[in-house]
Formats: C-alpha cells, structure tokens, sequence
C-alpha cells in the first residue's frame, strides 16, 4: 500500500475493529507458523463462535503503491487455527459463506456479497479521476488530467489523505455489518 496511505490504513482499522466490532480480538502469526507468509501484511481479527468454530476478520493492505485494501471473512475449528484452507480447490470461488465442505477457509467480502468480481476496496484520491477518460480519449486531453490529478495528489494534506482512509474502512465496516450476522449464523449451523 502507499506509504502515505498505510499509517493511516493500519490505524484506523485498529480504530474501527476496537469501536465497530469490539467482539473480535487481534491475533499475531508465530513466527514460526507455516503459513507466516500467506498472513505477513494482514490485520488479523477473530472472535471463537462456538466450541468448535472461530471466525475471523482479515484485513489486507494491497502490495506495492496502491491505495487498495481487501476485507476477508474467515472460518476455522478453533482460535489456534488460521482460515486457511490447505492446497488448491476451485469450488471455494464458489461460496458466498461458510462450507461444510472446508474446515477452513476465507472469502472475499465482495465473494460473500455475491459481487461477480473481486477488487478490493479502493481509498480515493484525485487520480481516480484519470480512470473516467477513455482509452480513445485524445492524447492532449489524457496528458492534461494526468498533470491535473498529479498536481491535485501533490497538494494533498495528511489530513485529507486520513479522511480518504477513514471514509473507506467506514464503508468497509458497514458493508461486513450487514454480512456478518448471516455469516457467523451459518459457521453456528456447521459447528
């Protein structure tokens, strides 16, 4: 994630998970854990449903310079064990909730939501602009909302890239309010 943006990211969403979902309590990978890497950027959150169901809220800071993050809903048998399903099964593409056909796994918010694609969530910014002008667009007209857009995201303040951030996991947080409800209920059904 951009490193303008990621300060922010990782604060707020520590923010909203501790106001918004105050059930859920953060959990660190070991250092050891084999599955370290699948997990190393993330934010990771988890709330045990049941005796033998936890679910998890993971939240993901896209690689490089973007301003994107992901939002996945997970399940497991326990606190102890990530929402990972082990190798490759194209049937989880498939789900909009928990399975019984995986002990563990992680979907998408968009995939629980019935989205037809997965792109994360998008913080704005005045580059975002660029992407309304077509391909076919002339090249003077191209060359001029790109040097607008760069001028625009260079006078950005700190404070108006925190509101970009803010105003996106809030959107966030209320798109997994209205999925989390139907989701733990169904992860209570298979436990």
């Amino acid at each position: 994630m951009d490193k303008l943006y990621k300060p922010h990211f990782l604060r707020q969403v520590k923010h909203a998970m501790a106001f918004r979902f105050p059930e859920f309590s953060t959990h660190a990978v070991p250092r050891d854990h084999p599955m370290r890497e699948i997990f190393s950027s993330a934010l990771i959150y988890r709330i045990a449903v049941s005796a033998r169901a936890a679910a998890w809220l993971v939240w993901e800071p896209a690689p490089g310079v973007e301003r994107r993050f992901n939002v996945r809903l997970g399940w497991s048998p326990a606190l102890d064990r990530l929402p990972q399903h082990h190798g490759h099964d194209a049937r989880i593409y498939s789900l909009t909730g928990p399975s019984p056909e995986f002990e563990a796994a992680s979907l998408e918010l968009e995939q629980i939501e019935g989205k037809p694609a997965i792109g994360g969530i998008t913080i704005a910014s005045p580059w975002d602009q660029l992407l309304k002008v077509k391909a076919s667009a002339p090249a003077r007209l191209q060359q001029e909302l790109q040097n607008k857009a760069f001028s625009e995201a260079l006078a950005l303040s700190d404070e108006d890239r925190a509101t970009a951030v803010s105003q996106a996991i809030d959107n966030a947080c209320t798109r997994i309010e209205a999925q989390l409800p139907a989701f733990i209920e169904r992860l209570r059904g298979l436990a």
